[in-house]
């Protein structure tokens, strides 16, 4: 009997999952957030190939405005790999970048590692990190495009 709840025990261990941590949340530091208004959406992109393409992140939240100058925000459930961040605040909640008839944003937007992104958009590359542990910061300075 003491053996078959030995193997039982035993069983339960090499069954079960692994517990190693494939996931992890990645905290997102706003700064040069000039206005108390709208909101500020981030886009956690996966693939270099649909970078910053409307609605092709792996996870995209959309946050209230609730202070000035820096505001953190929590992305859960992020598997690990490498991504690139990007940001922008929508002063008019409209959930689209605003821009004019030329094509350039009217509304503050960053990436992450403060790629400076005036005549073209950056490449997923200048953007990226690799993203391996439970918990990581990233910080994204807002800049409008005249700015740059």
């Amino acid at each position: 009997m003491h053996t078959l709840l030995f193997f039982a025990f035993l069983n339960s261990f090499i069954l079960s999952p692994n517990s190693v941590s494939t996931h992890g949340q990645i905290k997102v530091k706003v700064t040069n957030i000039e206005d108390i208004e709208g909101d500020i959406l981030i886009g956690v992109f996966h693939d270099p190939e649909v970078f910053l393409e409307r609605g092709k992140f792996l996870k995209g939240e959309i946050f209230p405005v609730k202070q000035l100058n820096s505001q953190e925000f929590i992305m859960t459930d992020i598997p690990f790999g490498t991504y690139a961040v990007a940001v922008y605040h929508d002063k008019n909640s409209n959930t689209y970048l605003d821009k004019n008839f030329f094509g350039v944003p009217k509304e503050p937007y960053g990436f992450y590692k403060h790629v400076r992104a005036k005549w073209s958009e950056p490449q997923f590359s200048e953007a990226s990190f690799e993203f391996n542990e439970d918990n990581m910061m990233v910080e994204v300075e807002l800049k409008y495009w005249a700015n740059r």
